[in-house]
């Protein structure tokens, strides 16, 4: 039998799908490329002695401890997740909290930009009952609530550093650059709330991934007019807001404990500068696949401001990379498994 012929729009969605693989591949690799010159350029022997502190036993013990303090965190975000959808419609925390995870393992550890996990727990949202518009909408709307209350937890790392390096000059730059970006999350709100999506719709139905956003939320003018009711429920915005923001904050104590269990004794401070400003620099690298090099840098770049050493921030950074893989493979490998159980029960 012959083989349908491809029109023109198949052919430019093969190309720009082509395209796209072929971005996130060179940024994956410029990751690599970035973080093995950090290794090198802090010292790889200092940076090994540091981990060298660590013996096997308690180097197990620290790693379940900050695996737990993360795993509080995620259940934190999906709490704050859960208040913008109705109760009556809320699938159980135990749900939101997997999905979360999931979310996050997916933006940490597979080769997409830092926003894969989100169209993953839509969709999982959306298969537990909830309306597509619905589930999609929270998901944005959660999603642009945590970088605005990272920008909060930014300045506030902002100014501790500002004191610490002694100089007008550092918090006046850092807080131009946190304006900035705080004014670009502002105008992406407003943008929402004046139909967002549907004026992006003809741009993402070009693209593979745009296409599957839009079926799984139930398209583009659907979605809008959820984002536009859930804004207009003030209460659950700013509940949501507010546990975004107290997870912000719980991240430092996952930097101190890395801290202490290296053997670097800092305040609390510090541990919340290295955090929220690492957080920033982090998510700002958003296109690369789990923000590889950037977050290293970033650190990297953050420690030496505390004078703490480069290899202290990059010690840091690369134990997060060793707790986003103890724990988001097994539940990668999981989910896959229950995926694969779906289509085997569909088929």
């Amino acid at each position: 039998m012959a083989r349908p012929a491809m029109n023109d729009d198949d052919t430019e969605t093969k190309r720009s799908t082509a395209r796209r693989r072929m971005g996130v591949a060179l940024a994956f690799l410029l990751g690599v490329v970035l973080t093995v010159a950090l290794v090198v350029w802090s010292g790889a022997g200092d940076l090994a002695a540091l981990f060298a502190r660590l013996g096997w036993g308690e180097g197990i013990v620290a790693l379940l401890v900050v695996v737990a303090v993360f795993s509080a965190i995620q259940l934190v975000d999906a709490i704050g997740w859960g208040r913008l959808i109705p109760a009556e419609a809320r699938p159980g925390w135990a749900r939101l909290f997997w999905l979360r995870y999931v979310c996050n393992s997916v933006n940490t550890l597979l080769p997409v930009a830092q926003v894969g996990g989100e169209f993953v727990r839509a969709l999982g949202l959306a298969r537990l009952g909830l309306p597509a518009p619905r589930a999609g909408a929270g998901v944005v709307i959660d999603l642009t609530l945590g970088l605005a209350t990272l920008v909060v937890f930014a300045l506030l790392g902002l100014a501790l550093a500002g004191t610490r390096a002694g100089g007008g000059d550092t918090l006046l730059g850092a807080g131009i650059a946190t304006a900035v970006f705080a004014a670009l999350i502002a105008g992406f709100i407003a943008a929402q709330r004046r139909g967002l999506f549907a004026a992006m719709a003809h741009g993402l139905g070009r693209f593979t991934v745009g296409q599957r956003w839009l079926a799984v939320v139930g398209g583009a003018a659907a979605l809008d007019a959820e984002i536009d009711a859930i804004y207009r429920r003030r209460g659950p915005v700013l509940a949501c807001a507010a546990w975004r923001l107290v997870g912000w904050l719980a991240g430092a104590f996952e930097v101190w404990a890395i801290l202490w269990f290296l053997g670097i004794e800092v305040g609390f401070a510090e541990a919340l500068i290295l955090e929220s400003l690492g957080q920033i620099i982090r998510n700002a690298g958003f296109a690369i696949p789990g923000a590889l090099g950037v977050q290293e840098g970033g650190f990297t770049a953050i420690a030496l401001l505390l004078s703490l050493g480069p290899e202290v921030g990059l010690a840091v950074s690369l134990f997060k990379r060793a707790r986003a893989v103890a724990v988001g493979l097994p539940i990668l490998l999981v989910w896959q498994a229950l995926e694969g159980r779906r289509l085997a029960a569909r088929s």
